[in-house]
């Protein structure tokens, strides 16, 4: 463990937002304060957020209207996902700069939040086994068909039923040297919203692909590539769970790596949303010998002294 922080990576869940500004501009005050905190104290901070929710209502909303207006031309998930990054972007930048405002530093400290392209592999298998669930909630499997009859239709760790999509892994960014300057420059960085938009070279050209990145994996792998310190899943829990929301449930404190992989092998975590969340975490800490921790929003100024969340270690 390096108890030198110079560079933070923290990830907040889309499911940790909300689709309603207001509800967002509470929601990201606790995150907003920590990057202050953290600033002020010299370190460089970097902040990726989830998407689902918001790319997959954005995409529901546009192709809607076109039913009942030809005029408005139908959109492309790729498409979707540009849009909920500069829409997410744009509420996180509000909330850190009224931060930087309550504390007379916005002349001091900058923001720069970046659109980011991914880059997958296209012979990824995951086009072919959709596993990320975007967009609404439903109560019943029959609800989710109804709205989504084309779809593949999950439930999701016990919260309801979502259809999902294709989610490559990420094995490069564009610009990759460019978002270490920004970050190296003492700049607060937001970049890799929703994991970036998965694009794939051919023929010497960049494609944009119709898929969600799970952004943890987008970001385990960005903090790796920045050379992070810490980093801090936020989502919409308290910690990670065996046997989530049921009578049996039982919420895991600290854990190394190596117990946390025979965990994965025994239970379901979720694929579509914890899962991924445990291994980009494994992957970051083997990888570092670094800590990363998993908490929720309110939890988040606790979680960075160790005080709450789940600490996965070495």
């Amino acid at each position: 463990m390096n108890n030198k922080i110079k560079n933070l990576v923290i990830s907040v869940g889309g499911n940790a937002l909300s689709n309603d500004p207001k509800k967002d501009a509470v929601l990201l005050e606790p995150i907003a304060k920590i990057i202050v905190n953290n600033v002020k104290n010299g370190i460089n901070v970097l902040l990726t957020t989830g998407n689902g929710p918001q790319s997959g209502e954005l995409f529901d909303i546009i192709n809607d209207a076109n039913k009942t207006n030809s005029k408005h031309l139908l959109m492309k998930l790729d498409e979707a996902n540009a849009m909920s990054q500069g829409y997410i972007g744009f509420h996180v930048m509000k909330a850190i700069y009224n931060e930087l405002l309550a504390n007379n530093l916005e002349n001091k400290y900058s923001i720069n939040c970046l659109e980011t392209l991914t880059i997958v592999d296209e012979n990824d298998v995951a086009w072919t086994q959709p596993t990320k669930p975007i967009g609404a909630f439903f109560k019943t499997i029959d609800e989710a068909k109804q709205q989504y009859p084309n779809d593949k239709i999950i439930e999701d760790a016990g919260r309801g039923y979502r259809k999902v999509v294709s989610s490559p892994k990420p094995i490069g960014f564009v610009g990759i040297e460019g978002i270490k300057k920004v970050l190296n420059s003492g700049c607060i960085t937001i970049t890799s919203i929703g994991g970036g938009i998965p694009c794939i070279i051919k023929n010497n050209k960049i494609i944009s692909m119709e898929g969600i990145i799970d952004k943890d994996y987008s970001t385990a792998l960005l903090a790796n590539l920045i050379c992070a310190d810490l980093l801090l899943i936020v989502t919409a829990v308290d910690g990670v769970y065996i046997d989530y929301n049921t009578k049996n449930e039982k919420k895991i404190d600290k854990i190394s790596t190596i117990e946390l992989e025979k965990l994965i092998s025994e239970y379901d975590f979720g694929k579509g949303s914890m899962e991924p969340k445990l291994k980009a975490a494994i992957n970051f800490v083997n990888k570092t010998d670094n800590i990363a921790i998993i908490t929720n929003i309110n939890d988040v100024e606790d979680a960075i002294k160790f005080k709450k969340g789940t600490i996965i270690i070495k």
